[in-house]
């Protein structure tokens, strides 16, 4: 939920910045070319102080949204394990970071394009790796999860089960 409201607020802040300066571009092109509009943005300002304050309001609040964004952005995310009693906050990038070594010692010359998934105290990894023939799969899928549970187990103390979501690339024709 959330995360959800993370991205609305991302949208609605992004959606208002650009039409600020889209706004402001188009007055700032045509306000030197004509009289007319010069007069009335002069008289807007002079009459209708209220209206130059809702304005300010409006994009005092994109900028506080825009912050808000920005901090929610680059806040790290823990995932938090019991070992030995005790709570241990471990960063998602360093779990990120063992499985992408992981991926690098298994394919040293392919990039794997992964992504890891923290809810609800459970490890997610969705994977889409190189070419192997359909026959080969099941048997390297079993030691890609069983090596992956040793370095969490013998790494961070995760004993628990998680999830590998795998693909794979299509055969690369050699022309």
């Amino acid at each position: 939920m959330l995360n959800f409201l993370y991205n609305l607020l991302n949208y609605f802040a992004n959606f208002l910045v650009a039409a600020f300066f889209v706004l402001l571009g188009g007055i700032a092109i045509l306000l030197p070319w004509s009289i007319t509009m010069r007069t009335e943005l002069v008289s807007l300002i002079l009459e209708n102080s209220i209206a130059i304050s809702l304005i300010g309001f409006v994009v005092l609040l994109v900028g506080i949204a825009m912050l808000i964004s920005l901090w929610m952005s680059t806040k790290k995310r823990y995932y938090y394990l019991r070992v030995s009693n005790k709570l241990v906050a471990v960063d998602e990038a360093l779990i990120q970071t063992y499985v992408e070594a992981y991926w690098r010692q298994l394919f040293p010359v392919e990039e794997v394009p992964s992504r890891l998934v923290l809810k609800r105290n459970k490890i997610k990894i969705v994977a889409n790796l190189p070419y192997k023939a359909p026959e080969e799969r099941k048997l390297f899928l079993e030691k890609v999860q069983a090596d992956l549970q040793d370095i969490f187990r013998r790494i961070l103390g995760y004993s628990q089960d998680f999830s590998l979501a795998i693909s794979f690339q299509p055969k690369k024709d050699v022309a």
